[in-house]
């Protein structure tokens, strides 16, 4: 059994976080891009990673809805396209919720986080410009979202699209805001 070929995957992860027996693989090819790739030796054969593949999205789009938002001058000075994810995120911050967006760790990789606290907003604030690691951050929205707590999370068009087919129901506590995306380099390149 196959993924999705590496030129049509877009690195959405959606298929490592629904394998039942953790038998996909995230390997780094030669440019520093991420794929997942099936670990035969552990694979049942439920094919659950090609159904819940974002390229298989089982979702119609719901209609955009465009917000227009004014920040403070503090907020637009520490973040990217007028600071609208700041005002959001702190909204649903303030009533209890989660937050889930891009950081940077120690070694300077970007990768996926929740945070639940408006102090450690600055870590998901402006763009980074590169592949994000996703690991298996849409299986703790899913328990976040099951015990009916608030999250938004912000990603690239292919990773919202991986995360609602990997939840595979819609959840009225989630909200998603994905950004205008051609393609990301890959964190070699970046590094």
């Amino acid at each position: 059994m196959n993924l999705a070929d590496r030129i049509s995957c877009n690195g959405c992860m959606a298929c490592v976080n629904t394998c039942p027996v953790n038998a996909i693989d995230v390997i780094e090819d030669e440019y520093g891009f991420l794929y997942p790739q099936i670990n035969n030796k552990k694979c049942i054969q439920c094919k659950a990673c090609i159904k819940n593949c974002s390229l298989n999205c089982k979702f119609e789009n719901d209609y955009p809805i465009y917000y227009a938002g004014f920040a403070d001058d503090t907020t637009r000075k520490n973040s990217s396209s007028g600071g609208i994810f700041s005002l959001i995120a702190e909204n649903i911050l303030s009533s209890g919720g989660y937050v889930c967006g891009a950081a940077f760790d120690e070694k300077y990789t970007v990768k996926h986080i929740i945070i639940n606290a408006k102090e450690d907003l600055y870590k998901l604030r402006t763009s980074k410009y590169v592949q994000s690691f996703i690991g298996n951050i849409y299986y703790d929205i899913k328990q976040l979202l099951n015990n009916n707590k608030k999250v938004f999370f912000v990603g690239t068009p292919c990773q919202v699209a991986g995360l609602k087919n990997y939840l595979n129901k819609k959840y009225s506590y989630l909200y998603t805001a994905d950004l205008s995306c051609s393609g990301v380099p890959s964190d070699k390149i970046f590094k």
